[in-house]
């Protein structure tokens, strides 16, 4: 705080444009997919940016949308890259695809269920 500064009072947010890419998999599917799901689900108890209660079921309870940052350089770093291997690389790729990270910013990927995909 400087001197010009008095508790409680709120000052303009900073902010920057980047890219946000979604993609639609069935990967929420636990049967098909059991990595990606059990890494959603101990995810959702800590920092994964999720709407998924940690105790609801990945499909059809709650909305499980998932949103995980790439690195711009596209290296394989990110907030979340230690989601299991295959779908980080394609998450990846999706944020590659999308044209690279605006502004040197990472590529916020959203990660939705496909209904068209889930073989429920």
């Amino acid at each position: 705080m400087t001197d010009n500064d008095t508790p409680n009072t709120t000052r303009p947010a900073a902010s920057a444009v980047g890219r946000m890419v979604q993609i639609r998999v069935d990967w929420f599917d636990s049967e098909w997919h059991p990595q990606f799901a059990e890494w959603v689900k101990h995810g959702a108890s800590g920092s994964l940016a999720t709407w998924l209660r940690p105790d609801a079921s990945l499909i059809g309870e709650e909305y499980p949308d998932v949103f995980v940052g790439v690195d711009p350089s596209f290296s394989g770093e990110g907030t979340d890259s230690d989601m299991p291997d295959p779908y980080w690389d394609e998450v990846v790729k999706a944020a590659q695809q999308a044209g690279g990270g605006a502004n040197g910013l990472h590529v916020v990927v959203w990660i939705t269920p496909d209904p068209d995909l889930l073989y429920f």
